[in-house]
């Protein structure tokens, strides 16, 4: 394996990335779901202490993916839960409801999201430019 910044080895020894002080790690597990998509493991462990993960993250029915393209991913749908939150706080819309992408990840995470969404955006930029950043030899 071959890391190339932004990524770097986590104490939970998964390929990771730094975004606001906080670690976000993934690693595929070997599950399967019932469709035959990959079930992969992401961890956001905070500046703080708190750790949040879950094994709901998949690639597309039938595909594999690469450590870096589900970062991305992930990436993509920790951005998303920002700026739904974002709007709800700007438009009054409850942040509990099951219709906005505020429900994506728990709410303990919602203060980190929402101050770091402008790196969590630019860090997916990045990788998606440099597809070689993470590579398994």
């Amino acid at each position: 394996m071959l890391l190339r910044h932004p990524f770097f080895i986590s104490s939970r020894l998964c390929a990771a990335i730094m975004i606001g002080g906080a670690t976000i790690s993934i690693e595929h597990n070997g599950d399967y779901s019932s469709d035959n998509r990959e079930v992969w493991t992401w961890y956001v462990d905070l500046a703080d202490g708190e750790e949040f993960s879950a094994s709901d993250l998949q690639t597309a029915c039938g595909a594999s993916a690469t450590a870096q393209e589900m970062m991305e991913t992930l990436l993509t749908f920790l951005g998303a839960c920002a700026e739904s939150i974002k709007y709800n706080d700007r438009s009054g819309r409850d942040q509990a409801d099951p219709d906005s992408n505020s429900t994506l990840f728990p709410a303990g995470m919602h203060a980190w999201l929402t101050a770091n969404s402008d790196e969590i955006d630019m860090m997916c930029l990045d990788l998606d430019e440099n597809p070689g950043a993470y590579v398994l030899a």
